[in-house]
C-alpha cells in the first residue's frame, strides 16, 4: 500500500532559473487547507517531477524541504565566496548564521570542496604571497590564518615556505621606508621605532637586529632636541630628571650635556648684557 498523500502542488511560477511552487496541505493536518511556497530548482523539478495537481506523502515532501534548503544554502555559500575567498571555518560560520542544521552544513561544505570552492591551502598560500607583498612576517600571517580557522598543519606548511633571505628583504624595505621619516630622531629611537614596526607586522627582533647592522644610518636630531629641551625644562628643574628624560628619548648623554653648556653660556650672556 502506497503511502497516503499529504501535499498537493497548487500553482508553479518560475523565478529567474528556479520555481516558487505553490502546496497545500491536505485533511488531517494543523495547516489543512493552507497554501505555502518552496522555491525550487530545475534539478529537483526534474527529479522529483513537481508538477501542478500532483501530490506527494509527508515523508517525500521533507526530504524535498531539506533539499531545497540546502540548495538555498548553497547559493548563498557561493555569493559569500564571490564577494571574496573563504576559508571552510568561515563558510561553516556563515551557514549556522543561517540556520542551517549540522548535517546540511557537512553536505553543502562537502558540495562546495567538490567543486574547488573551497581549498584552504590555496586560500593560505594566496594569502601568505599578498601580504607578503604588503611587508608583513610569519608571526603576522601565521595569526591572521590561525583567525579564519586554517589548519595548523597547512599554516605550518605555509609558513616554513618563507625563507629568512625573504624575511631579511621585507624587513629591509621596511627600514627604507621608515627611515627618512625618522632622521630628525637619533639614531638608537630610530631603531627602537623601527623594531616596534617590524615586530607588529610579524618578524622576530633577533633578525631586525642582523638587518640593523647593515644600514647605514644617519641623524639630524639636533634641532628636535633643541626643541625636546625647551619643553622638558619648562616643566622640570632638576638637571638629573632633565637628562633622565631625554637620555629615554633617544639622546646621548654627551650631546645633552653640550646643549646644557651651551644654553647655560646662553645665559650668562644674557646676563652680562643687561648688566
Amino acid at each position: 500500500m502506497s503511502p497516503k498523500a499529504a501535499i498537493r502542488i497548487e500553482r508553479i511560477v518560475k523565478k529567474g532559473r528556479d520555481y516558487l511552487v505553490h502546496y497545500s496541505e491536505k485533511e488531517g493536518s494543523d495547516d489543512a487547507g493552507k497554501v505555502s511556497a518552496i522555491l525550487l530548482d530545475e534539478e529537483q523539478m526534474v527529479s522529483y517531477r513537481i508538477l501542478k495537481d500532483k501530490e506527494y506523502d509527508s515523508a517525500t515532501w521533507r526530504k524535498i524541504e531539506k533539499e531545497a534548503g540546502e540548495i538555498v544554502g548553497y547559493k548563498k555559500a557561493l555569493s559569500f565566496i564571490n564577494y571574496q575567498a573563504r576559508t571552510e571555518h568561515e563558510i561553516r560560520e556563515y551557514l549556522r548564521t543561517h540556520n542551517m542544521t549540522a548535517e546540511s552544513i557537512e553536505i553543502i561544505v562537502k558540495r562546495l570542496k567538490k567543486a574547488n570552492f573551497i581549498d584552504d591551502r590555496q586560500y593560505a598560500m594566496n594569502y601568505v604571497d599578498n601580504y607578503l607583498r604588503n611587508l608583513k612576517g610569519p608571526l603576522y600571517l601565521k595569526y591572521r590564518l590561525q583567525e579564519k580557522g586554517v589548519d595548523s598543519k597547512i599554516i605550518s606548511q605555509v609558513i616554513e615556505g618563507i625563507s629568512e633571505n625573504v624575511q631579511k628583504e621585507l624587513i629591509m624595505q621596511i627600514i627604507e621606508k621608515e627611515k627618512p621619516r625618522l632622521e630628525t630622531y637619533p639614531v638608537k629611537r630610530q631603531k627602537e621605532m623601527i623594531l616596534q614596526k617590524c615586530l607588529r607586522d610579524g618578524f622576530k627582533g633577533d633578525l631586525v637586529l642582523k638587518c640593523f647592522a647593515q644600514v647605514k644610518w644617519q641623524s639630524l636630531h639636533q634641532d628636535r632636541l633643541k626643541v625636546d629641551f625647551q619643553k622638558i625644562s619648562q616643566k622640570e628643574h632638576s638637571q638629573q630628571k632633565i637628562i633622565q628624560k631625554l637620555l629615554a628619548k633617544g639622546y646621548t648623554l654627551q650631546e645633552i650635556k653640550a646643549l646644557m653648556e651651551e644654553s647655560e653660556g646662553n645665559l650668562e650672556s644674557e646676563d652680562y648684557y643687561f648688566e
